[in-house]
């Protein structure tokens, strides 16, 4: 009985830890999407008399933003896929 009360407390914790996780990523990614959007408008406002911007740095940004949203969305997807086992494990 003390191994399963041992095993349940290391689910238990490894759980917690899973859920834990995915919140910084979930933060990373709206920070992802937030840099994307200011560059999009930047983009757009690209003709507007006064207005100055790179476009190749804007772009540059797009695409930074892009691929640190699919990192941060693996990582939120390994989590899920993780966090599910472990619940199976409690079930």
């Amino acid at each position: 009985m003390i191994l399963l009360t041992t095993n349940l407390e290391e689910l238990i914790n490894v759980f917690y830890i899973s859920i834990m996780n995915i919140s910084p990523n979930v933060s990373a990614m709206k920070a992802s999407f937030d840099k994307m959007a200011v560059s999009a408008h930047n983009v757009a406002n690209i003709n507007t008399p006064g207005f100055e911007t790179d476009l190749a740095r804007e772009v540059v940004e797009q695409i930074k933003s892009e691929k640190e949203l699919a990192a941060n969305a693996s990582v939120v997807r390994t989590q899920d896929k993780m966090l599910g086992e472990t619940v199976n494990l409690l079930a």
